[in-house]
């Protein structure tokens, strides 16, 4: 069985670098509870600590989805579905098919 491991503490998407932060008890200004959230203006991420570890890293892709969006100026408080299909989309894609992965090792010429 592989080994299980938590969410990283900082991710670089885009040109900046986000924290991440495991909060308990997260909740908006209303008081509803949330999954996640960023905060831009201090390039962090919050996901809420009491979710299981596959819900975290589901949260996580939802929020850098959401911050990809914002860096390009798309982002819009109606936007949720394509957020999560999106995010996941890429988490299944990262899941089941790893090797995809392999093209950072890519060195520009085709073997073969």
């Amino acid at each position: 069985m592989n080994e299980v491991r938590g969410l990283p503490r900082a991710i670089q998407i885009g040109p900046v670098m986000y924290t991440i932060v495991e909060v308990k008890g997260l909740r908006d200004e209303d008081g509803k509870q949330m999954w996640g959230q960023v905060l831009h203006s201090e390039c962090r991420i919050e996901i809420q600590a009491e979710l299981s570890l596959q819900q975290q890293y589901h949260t996580l892709w939802r929020e850098i989805v959401h911050t990809l969006m914002n860096q390009a100026d798309l982002d819009k408080k109606d936007d949720e579905q394509l957020v999560n299909v999106l995010a996941y989309g890429l988490m299944g894609v990262m899941r089941s098919s790893g090797d995809l992965l392999d093209w950072r090792r890519y060195d520009g010429e085709d073997s073969g």
